[in-house]
């Protein structure tokens, strides 16, 4: 697939290095010595690659916030409805972690199960600003690309070229969609 201008999108990052590994060994015992580096990515590489490709196509696609800047945004949103709470930073992480999860595997909101602890109702209200700010200033996270990419794939903002996936133990409802 590499060869042919395709993407190899692994699992896991340790997996994408060592399928990086094996394509280099393999080109210096055929005995090449130049190659263009191998198009094998990560999944949330590869989301974010294929949101660049949109925004450049000239699609109104909103701002993509990095790993960081989502963190941050957690953390404001956390800060304003908990003051004073002990770890901020990692109630953040934790907070981008589950959203992620919830996209990645169709989680719904709107489920009585949300309403059976304090933290699951509280989680959902944070996650309801952020949602706010999210749409209020434009921007996108890395999560939400899940939704969006097979949609940027549909209308053809992102071309379409062979895509292997390697290494998923387990297909997720996200991953299955695309």
């Amino acid at each position: 697939r590499i060869e042919e201008g395709g993407i190899v999108v692994a699992s896991t990052p340790l997996l994408r290095s060592v399928l990086a590994q094996q394509f280099a060994q393999e080109k210096l015992a055929l005995g090449v010595q130049t190659w263009q580096r191998p198009a094998i990515l990560t999944p949330e590489t590869w989301l974010a690659s294929c949101w660049q490709e949109a925004r450049l196509a000239g699609a109104d696609v909103p701002v993509l916030l990095s790993p960081v800047q989502e963190t941050l945004l957690w953390e404001s949103v956390i800060a304003e409805q908990n003051p004073g709470l002990l770890d901020l930073r990692a109630t953040a992480r934790l907070a981008r972690q589950a959203a992620a999860h919830i996209a990645n595997w169709h989680i719904p909101l709107k489920h009585e199960a949300w309403t059976e602890h304090v933290d699951g109702t509280q989680f959902l209200a944070w996650r309801a600003e952020f949602a706010r700010r999210l749409r209020e200033k434009k921007w996108t996270t890395r999560a939400a690309l899940w939704r969006s990419v097979p949609e940027y794939l549909n209308r053809g903002w992102v071309s379409k070229c062979p895509v292997a996936f390697a290494g998923f133990e387990t297909i997720s409802p996200a991953l299955d969609r695309l």
